[in-house]
């Protein structure tokens, strides 16, 4: 079987009423995809995903605004500032200093961090997601299982 259309499709739920749109279906990277107006009665609602794939379709934000004539940037430089602006972040932390910085917290993240820091190594792992393990997480499930410590280098499996 082919799979078929963008990965990732999935519905947002308010008060368990599923929004028309089906997300995920305009173009293949992130963007902002509008999810029509929505009336919310009260100040309290459950706001949940309904994934549509089979493998939990993600969302990284859902905006609610009163100006129906908004239109959040999809630009990577205004996204940052946007993003900051909301998240309350005004400018950049100084990280400090380290003798590795290990870029994503997948599960080839994840060891090289370890063996480095075993290694004496200061090392800071930085990950834009809020749990561990990539493809390999509770967001994404795909197991890690089976046999770990394979030749030629059976210590390898220790890291796992």
């Amino acid at each position: 079987m082919r799979a078929e259309g963008y990965p990732g499709r999935f519905q947002v739920v308010i008060d368990d009423r599923p929004l028309p749109t089906i997300f995920g279906t305009e173009q293949p990277g992130w963007h902002w995809q509008d999810g029509g107006t929505v009336q919310v009665r009260q100040p309290d609602v459950r706001i949940a995903l309904r994934d549509l794939t089979g493998f939990n379709g993600r969302c990284d934000a859902i905006i609610f605004t009163t100006d129906s004539d908004f239109v959040p940037p999809n630009d990577l430089k205004p996204m940052r500032s946007f993003r900051r602006k909301l998240l309350g972040h005004n400018a950049l932390m100084e990280g400090g200093e380290y003798d590795l910085v290990v870029v994503g917290g997948g599960i080839a993240g994840i060891c090289s961090a370890i063996s480095a820091a075993r290694a004496d190594c200061r090392v800071a792992l930085i990950q834009n997601r809020p749990v561990l393990g990539g493809n390999n997480s509770s967001e994404v499930r795909v197991g890690l299982s089976g046999l770990i410590r394979q030749k030629p280098y059976p210590s390898l499996g220790n890291l796992v």
